[in-house]
C-alpha cells in the first residue's frame, strides 16, 4: 500500500511537470 501510494505521488509529480513543460 504504501509503495503504490509512493509510485501515485510520483506519477503525479511527472503529470505536473509536463503539464508545466506543454504550457510553458
Amino acid at each position: 500500500m504504501f509503495i503504490s501510494a509512493h509510485l501515485s505521488t510520483i506519477g503525479m509529480a511527472k503529470g505536473q511537470i509536463l503539464v508545466f513543460i506543454t504550457h510553458a
